[in-house]
């Protein structure tokens, strides 16, 4: 009989050892928390459903960065003259994003958590960039949830956004979106940094977003389409694996891949070519004829195709950064730029 009991045990042990789980707001990360992460340019599977065994131990590093979450005040004091809260906390997503012909330097999301009865959630509150050396913020009239607690496999949100500012000698920034959020698979990862199986929950989140810029009279406008792939843990505050990708026609072209990892060093014999997502801009843009493309000044190869929004090539050439588009039809193209194999980049141009 005990041999009996003891079998049942293991057995009902074995089967919550792979149940899914339920996350709670505590994966939430707060102002002066800093995670460590790895980056890979292998082809990691997106493939999800229930019970899943996702092994990715063997995934090679390529590079290695650090997130570090502050407040708007520890970001740039100036976001607050824009009425950013003093208690929201964010991080820095990139170093410049290209905007039509405007380049902004150190964007920040800025978040809040939310409370409504037993549930609650990671909202954008503010956006934050730097123009011309000046802090330029923008508050959200409609708060951006990213996360939304308790979350478990099956959840299914959808949410409106918007944020807006008007910088007095500069113009305006805007935008608007919406985004859907589905927990679309559950199971265990294995990852360089989680060497045994650990359970998780797989989240889809999908953002479509038209950023806009008036600078000194001149209006700019993007807009981005992207899907972020997570695999969360219950306790830990940076994903397990993040995979960011953006959607150019049908084509899923990957922004990057981290995953949480500990300092470590490229291990000997592996390629050692260090590729970097770098930020790149174009002017005049939108344009009905040619582009240039902003180089970065210390790329003396480079290379440059163009992609329509069917995710067809129709322009590549190397070591001219002019891109002649009159004879492409009116729309959004996707440039790619890439310097031999140590560095590449990605914006977005406006064929009128």
């Amino acid at each position: 009989m005990k041999k009996i009991l003891l079998m049942f045990s293991l057995l009902a042990t074995a089967g919550l050892a792979k149940a899914q789980i339920t996350i709670q707001d505590n994966i939430i990360a707060a102002a002066g928390d800093t995670f460590r992460y790895s980056t890979t340019l292998d082809n990691i599977s997106l493939a999800t459903g229930t019970n899943m065994a996702w092994d990715f131990s063997a995934t090679t590093m390529d590079t290695q960065g650090v997130q570090s979450w502050k407040t708007a005040i520890q970001a740039n004091s100036g976001f607050i003259l824009f009425g950013v809260p003093v208690n929201a906390f964010g991080f820095k997503l990139v170093d410049s994003i290209g905007l039509g012909g405007i380049t902004v330097h150190d964007p920040y999301t800025f978040f809040l958590k939310r409370t409504n009865g037993s549930a609650s959630s990671l909202n954008a509150v503010a956006y934050g960039v730097t123009l011309s050396g000046l802090a330029v913020a923008a508050n959200y009239q409609d708060e951006d949830e990213w996360y939304i607690f308790p979350m478990s496999f099956g959840n299914h949100d959808s949410t409106t956004f918007a944020f807006s500012a008007n910088v007095p000698g500069i113009g305006a920034l805007k935008g608007a979106g919406y985004r859907v959020s589905d927990v679309d698979g559950w199971g265990t990862v294995k990852t360089p940094y989680y060497g045994t199986a650990t359970s998780v929950l797989r989240v889809r989140s999908s953002s479509t977003e038209t950023d806009s810029i008036n600078y000194n009279g001149t209006a700019f406008a993007i807009q981005r389409n992207t899907t972020d792939y997570y695999w969360l843990t219950q306790n830990d505050k940076f994903p397990a694996m993040w995979i960011e990708t953006t959607t150019v026609g049908g084509t899923t072209v990957p922004m990057f891949t981290r995953y949480r990892d500990t300092y470590r060093t490229k291990p000997t014999g592996i390629n050692n070519v260090n590729v970097q997502k770098v930020a790149v801009s174009s002017y005049p843009n939108p344009s009905n004829g040619v582009f240039h493309i902003n180089i970065p000044a210390n790329w003396h190869e480079f290379a440059i195709e163009v992609y329509d929004m069917s995710g067809k090539l129709v322009a590549a050439q190397g070591g001219n950064a002019n891109i002649d588009l009159a004879q492409q039809p009116a729309g959004q193209y996707l440039v790619r730029t890439s310097n031999g194999a140590d560095q590449v980049g990605f914006t977005m141009i406006q064929k009128l």
